[in-house]
């Protein structure tokens, strides 16, 4: 975005676009020292200090040592606190004017790369910091340990120190004068309240792996092949060994009692991965799984991610919540949270090399590399052949249908057709690993087994001659036994059809509309069928039969961000280049907007960008999703209210979606009245936010605060979608009050009104 001159004053304006280029580079905590605490903050304090002396009457009480005190005491207290909150108001308000994420300064046409959002000093040390950690990880795997220990005492120390030092300001108020007895109760109340919170936000649960318990007795040759991989590796026997439908296996090591107690160990196998995997590579991933378990890796992992979790969540509920501890720890959490998570990330990554060789060792390094290749391969072929054809059967049932793992079954001891799987890895010859990834990319984990992918496609050939040379029976008949098979499926089927049944109900909704509007002409569909058609294709359908629709969907409504979302990942999977491109140069326009789309946007471009082994360009994407990232936080509050001061418009909507809200109104017992509005918000401005008001029927015996509407607002949070993509916001009002009197006087406002 170009700075452009103004003719106001040349004395300091923060809000001066120019001038506003010229400080924010000074950082954001330079200029709250500099002009919010020095230019406003110890002012303040100063006038509020000489007033309280006036007021009492006696101006030589001035230069009394009772008022040093005073003085002292107000400046560190009130001038920090008052300096902060108004430097980062100007701060804030530089930003906007400025043109920092204002969606506003982006036109459509605009595809060029944005200078606004190009890596900042804090991205660029951040990309040094993470090159460093993976140079440490490979060299010297120790130190890198260290650092990792170096950085939780840093973390904890820094809430240690800080909480002592409030505390210790309490007891000094407490015991320096009588004076001040208030004023100490009042901080210690505040302290202890801020320590509830401190340990709310710190306290992360993890969570049981889910699945069917395998027991000793019902699969004795996968615990024989268990036995044996302990043995070899040195490794501790799983306490408990689950089977999921995933097409994948893990470990986990979860505390007894919540953080305290001896860990409870964990392995959790995908029946499809047994099903798709013959028995030499099923052995390979399980010697991988408790190599993690004979290193130790997954009690250290569970430990850094819930440090790393917790970090995250305090500094997310300081800046959502407008906490006043934000004002202490959210500058240092700001800057560390990011670093201790690359240390995390490098830590994997390390940790994911390390059971990679061990398994080589055990089952030798082509078994290993194969299994890798094939888990990769039916990966693939599940997300993008597979699973398809399930999903389009939703236009037939509401309801999951069964036997879909045992068609999963069929359909993986096959295997996908030869070209696929040189098409796929070719396309995995271009990931490469980003600093986000707990994972090395494939390419960069079978190389070290002498399978090098970067041959080119002598290399893809040699590899997919590899998957096809070698077979056997699978996993799932060696290992559990053909006659449990059944069983096993119908139970992981359930807990799947469990899972997905809400979506599978949108996705029904969104078929009956294809189905309807089959036999008109597409030039006839309204703008509502014409979403629904494309959502079900994108979903459900290939991506010949999406493309066509969210274009058209693109072409009558120009800024449907979430249509040009879907564009530009469709074509960002394409295998053409140059739909790939143009996918490239439609995120880039959705990662201009203020929505949190542009959020999606980022995860595309950053392995794309990758893929093409431009880094600068990944630095600013990973720039933009930190910006983003913050502006999603600050727009909780404001979504999550209504007040009669906000600035409301009426939200029209197209008829045929009204109707249906006016039906899922009036089916719903004891509303009188509706209203539908949008409210005009300071963060996200791109993305709708809207609210529907209901004001219900209230017995004479009962409040009139809108309590009584609650439980019909959550069911109508169930039926009622908007036909784009809109935050909305159900809530009750309270019949006569200032909010019911300003929404009925907004036009196009009421929706329902029971007759």
């Amino acid at each position: 975005m170009e700075l452009h001159m103004s003719s106001k004053s040349s004395a300091f304006d923060p809000t001066h676009p120019l001038r506003w280029g010229q400080v924010r580079r000074t950082g954001k905590v330079g200029f709250l020292l500099k002009y919010g605490i020095s230019a406003v903050g110890i002012p303040v304090a100063l006038i509020i200090n000489i007033a309280f002396t006036w007021m009492r009457g006696d101006a030589d009480l001035l230069l009394s040592q009772r008022n040093a005190i005073e003085l002292t005491f107000t400046l560190l207290l009130v001038g920090p606190l008052v300096g902060a909150l108004v430097g980062h108001a100007l701060w804030a308000r530089g930003e906007r004017r400025s043109g920092h994420l204002d969606s506003r300064a982006f036109t459509d046409a605009s595809i060029a790369p944005l200078p606004v959002i190009e890596a900042d000093r804090e991205q660029r040390s951040l990309s040094e910091l993470r090159d460093r950690l993976e140079a440490l990880g490979q060299t010297s795997p120790r130190r890198l340990r260290w650092r990792v220990i170096g950085m939780t005492t840093l973390g904890y120390g820094y809430v240690i120190l800080v909480s002592a030092a409030v505390a210790a300001g309490v007891v000094w108020l407490a015991t320096v004068d009588g004076s001040f007895d208030s004023l100490a109760r009042l901080g210690a109340w505040m302290l202890g309240a801020f320590g509830v919170f401190l340990l709310s936000a710190l306290w992360v649960r993890l969570l049981e792996p889910r699945g069917r318990v395998v027991s000793r007795a019902g699969s004795p040759a996968l615990f024989a092949v268990l036995d044996e991989i302990r043995q070899t590796l040195d490794a501790p026997l799983p306490d408990v060994v689950l089977i999921d439908g995933e097409l994948n296996a893990h470990v986990a090591e979860i505390p007894t009692y919540g953080i305290f107690g001896f860990p409870k160990r964990y392995l959790v196998i995908g029946l499809p991965l047994f099903e798709a995997l013959p028995c030499d590579e099923c052995r390979a991933i399980l010697s991988h799984e408790l190599a993690h378990l004979s290193r130790r890796h997954a009690r250290r992992l569970t430990w850094v991610v819930r440090l790393s979790v917790s970090w995250q969540n305090l500094a997310t509920s300081l800046e959502a919540g407008q906490h006043w501890g934000r004002l202490l720890f959210l500058p240092f959490f700001r800057w560390y949270a990011p670093r201790f998570e690359l240390h995390v990330q490098a830590v994997a990554r390390r940790d994911e090399h390390e059971s990679d060789a061990l398994a080589a060792d055990y089952v030798g390094a082509a078994v290993t590399a194969r299994a890798l290749l094939r888990l990769h391969i039916n990966q693939r072929f599940l997300a993008e052949s597979f699973l398809p054809t399930i999903n389009r059967k939703s236009a037939d049932s509401p309801e999951p249908p069964s036997g879909v793992y045992e068609r999963m079954a069929v359909a993986l001891r096959a295997g996908p057709a030869r070209e696929d799987v040189v098409r796929w890895l070719r396309s995995a010859l271009k990931e490469r690993t980003l600093a986000s990834h707990t994972h090395p990319s494939l390419a960069d984990r079978v190389a070290r087994f002498g399978v090098d992918l970067s041959e080119g496609d002598a290399g893809v050939v040699k590899a997919a001659d590899l998957l096809y040379a070698t077979g056997g029976n699978s996993g799932a008949d060696e290992l559990l036994g053909r006659a449990r098979l059944p069983k096993l499926r119908a139970q992981v089927e359930s807990e799947w059809q469990l899972a997905v049944l809400d979506t599978w109900r949108g996705w029904h909704a969104d078929a009956q509309v294809w189905r309807s509007a089959d036999d008109a002409e597409p030039a006839r569909w309204t703008s509502e069928v014409l979403w629904a058609r494309a959502r079900w294709a994108t979903n459900c359908e290939t991506s010949e039969a999406a493309l066509p629709l969210v274009r058209e969907v693109l072409r009558r409504h120009p800024t449907h961000l979430e249509a040009k979302a879907y564009l530009g990942r469709l074509l960002s999977d394409s295998g053409d280049e140059q739909a790939r491109a143009e996918g490239i140069r439609i995120m880039e326009d959705v990662l201009r907007r203020d929505t949190a789309f542009a959020l999606l946007a980022c995860v595309t471009l950053e392995a794309q960008y990758a893929r093409l082994g431009l880094a600068r360009e990944v630095e600013r994407v990973q720039t933009r999703e930190r910006q983003l990232n913050s502006v999603v936080l600050k727009s909780f509050r404001e979504r999550a209210e209504l007040r009669a001061g906000d600035r409301l418009t009426g939200y029209v909507v197209p008829e045929q979606t009204l109707a249906t809200l006016r039906k899922a109104c009036a089916a719903q017992k004891g509303i009188a009245r509706a209203y539908l509005v949008r409210k005009q918000t300071e963060f996200l401005r791109d993305q709708p936010f809207v609210v529907m008001a209901i004001e219900c029927d209230v017995s004479w015996y009962k409040l009139a605060d809108g309590a009584a509407a609650l439980p019909a607002c959550e069911a109508l949070l169930k039926r009622v979608t908007l036909p784009e993509a809109a935050d909305l916001l159900i809530l009750p009002v309270e019949p006569g009050g200032k909010l019911q009197r300003r929404l009925e006087s907004i036009a196009d406002a009421e929706l329902y009104r029971r007759k």
